[in-house]
């Protein structure tokens, strides 16, 4: 426990000039801060490994890594006489023993101090690692003392003379820094010297953790925003929640519709409850939801917690309450909510859906009523400004399903006319050519004379695709000059709406084409809202021939253009391709 002083082995050393220590089989680690040291001298230089460290005392308690924070400054002799000389807002000359993005630890008069971040008096991005380095002085005042973990917390900024500390009210936002772990949640440092423990069902169990879990990772030290549920007879804040202080924890409140299905609801650990709460806790990402116990099935409701501490459940929303406190979830619904609505899509359906969240190499989206489906990351369209796809999560999207797993409740899908972003990705080749407009004059040779503002490279790319294999002219795509096309979409064309655009291709086709039913118009968006012309061309039984000025000219798709074949080559053509026949023929 906290307070204890105890003896260690050495491990190892860390990176940073600590030690790494053996406590009865416990993990235990002494940050560099924490070593009481000669002038000059490193941990290897006192130490080595398998050394027996006596008098380490214990300062943090860690329960969910099942390890413990020591020091040997806090268990020397003299250490507590030191402790004791010092009062609350007397000033302090401090000297920095090691300063990292979180704040700046200090020897401060042969006590061991600590400034958070929030706490210092640095210009905007500005970082304490940057700004101190260790043997640099600070003047500080004491702003909390500790004498169960035997440290101070220090401010520099409220030296300031114009420093004044506002009111707090019940629903205010206040910083607060992180403490220690205790059973069931953290404790945290609020306003000049108040400790509040935050329990688990508070505190977010959403960050991710490097073992793939999801639980709370704040370490000592860590400057955290709360929202105050209570305050006592002297305005103090008695109550504090972390999750509610998240920017999406209204908008997620707001989500929950009873009858909606969550599929990832996560067990909250062991503790975060009071021992005589009759109900399980769930963690819905920033809201907290209660199940209960006689729904589990068991009789040892704790036991289930402690086994199955960060698992995932699918639960359905039975209530949310009118104080927005608590959301009644039912678990053994889930299998048969879940069938519901599945069933109410199939393969092919289209459906907006909005963005949730990102995990691993899957973007994971709401089809509706709390039903998730994935799409690979690599799928979601970026820009300059959304430059991850976790910049666009909370937008709306057109997905497709692609499959239905009920065994494993899994819905893949995709991005909308994700084809045809892979088929511009692929370039040009033998069944696929670009235009960038179909009428209006182009910066290359495409555009011959009397071509300007006829269409006619786009009934040429037509009849080139008719004459061989089949395929799509994309209209609204510039040819590349790269691995990709740039769509610039069907606006370039010149026309104010799309059926404009319509009526003017089959006019032209219907003119120009001796084949004008071989193929297949639509307009389709592709992920960043540009919309192109999408022409599907069949391949013809017999040759098709453009009349252009009096000729009938016969155009044939190659693997990198459409070219124009006349003479002996397209007798030759024609008679191979389309009637079967061999050169020797």
């Amino acid at each position: 426990a906290v307070g204890e002083v105890v003896s260690a082995t050495v491990t190892d050393f860390q990176s940073n000039s600590g030690l790494w220590l053996d406590v009865d089989g416990l993990v235990g680690s002494v940050p560099p801060g924490e070593l009481d040291l000669a002038d000059g001298e490193s941990a290897q230089d006192r130490y080595a490994i398998g050394d027996t460290v006596d008098r380490l005392f214990v300062w943090q308690v860690d329960h969910e890594d099942r390890s413990l924070a020591l020091s040997t400054k806090r268990g020397a002799s003299g250490y507590l006489e030191a402790l004791n000389a010092i009062t609350r807002r007397n000033e302090v000359d401090c000297i920095v023993a090691h300063a990292h993005e979180g704040g700046v630890w200090l020897d401060a008069a042969g006590v061991v101090g600590w400034i958070p971040a929030s706490e210092l008096a640095l210009d905007g991005g500005v970082s304490p690692q940057t700004r101190y380095a260790t043997g640099d002085k600070i003047t500080a005042r004491v702003w909390q003392i500790d004498h169960e973990t035997r440290d101070i917390v220090l401010s520099a900024r409220r030296l300031a003379a114009d420093f004044a500390e506002d009111p707090i009210a019940v629903g205010a936002t206040i910083d607060a820094t992180v403490r220690d772990s205790v059973p069931g949640g953290r404790r945290v440092l609020v306003e000049d010297d108040t400790v509040i423990r935050i329990p688990y069902s508070e505190l977010s169990l959403s960050t991710d953790d490097p073992d793939g879990r999801s639980r709370p990772r704040f370490e000592y030290g860590q400057g955290i925003r709360v929202v105050v549920l209570a305050v006592d007879g002297n305005g103090q804040p008695t109550a504090l929640s972390h999750r509610r202080a998240l920017p999406d924890w209204q908008a997620e409140f707001e989500r929950l519709t009873p009858g909606d299905v969550v599929e990832n609801a996560q067990i909250i650990p062991l503790g975060a409850l009071p021992p005589d709460e009759d109900r399980l806790g769930f963690d819905l990402g920033p809201v907290t939801a209660f199940i209960d116990h006689d729904e589990v099935g068991v009789d040892d409701a704790q036991g289930l917690m402690q086994e199955e501490a960060n698992s995932q459940h699918g639960v359905v929303i039975e209530s949310v309450d009118e104080d927005r406190e608590a959301v009644i979830v039912s678990r053994d619904k889930f299998d048969r909510r879940w069938r519901e609505l599945s069933d109410r899509m199939s393969v092919g359906t289209e459906v907006q859906a909005e963005l949730r969240r990102i995990t691993g190499d899957n973007a994971v989206f709401d089809v509706g009523q709390g039903l998730l489906a994935e799409v690979p990351v690599d799928q979601i369209p970026l820009s300059a400004e959304r430059t991850s796809a976790g910049d666009r999560v909370g937008e709306t999207f057109e997905i497709w399903v692609k499959s239905i797993n009920a065994a494993s409740q899994r819905i893949a899908a995709e991005m909308k006319n994700q084809w045809l972003v892979e088929m511009i990705e692929a370039d040009e080749n033998l069944t696929v050519e670009f235009k960038a407009v179909f009428r209006g004059p182009k910066p290359d040779d495409e555009v011959k004379r009397g071509d300007t503002y006829s269409g006619m490279p786009v009934i040429r790319a037509m009849a080139g695709l008719m004459n061989a294999k089949g395929g799509h002219v994309l209209v609204g795509v510039a040819d590349p000059d790269k691995a990709t096309g740039e769509v610039v979409g069907w606006e370039k064309s010149g026309f104010r709406t799309p059926n404009g655009m319509l009526t003017e291709l089959s006019s032209i086709a219907s003119d120009k084409l001796t084949h004008p039913r071989l193929f297949t118009p639509s307009f389709e968006t592709l992920p960043g809202g540009k919309q192109i012309l999408v022409i599907a061309c069949e391949p013809a039984m017999s040759p098709v021939f453009v009349q252009h000025e009096g000729q009938e000219l016969f155009y044939v798709r190659e693997p990198a253009s459409t070219q124009p074949y006349d003479g002996r080559k397209r007798e030759a053509y024609m008679k191979a391709h389309f009637y079967g026949h061999t050169p020797d023929d």
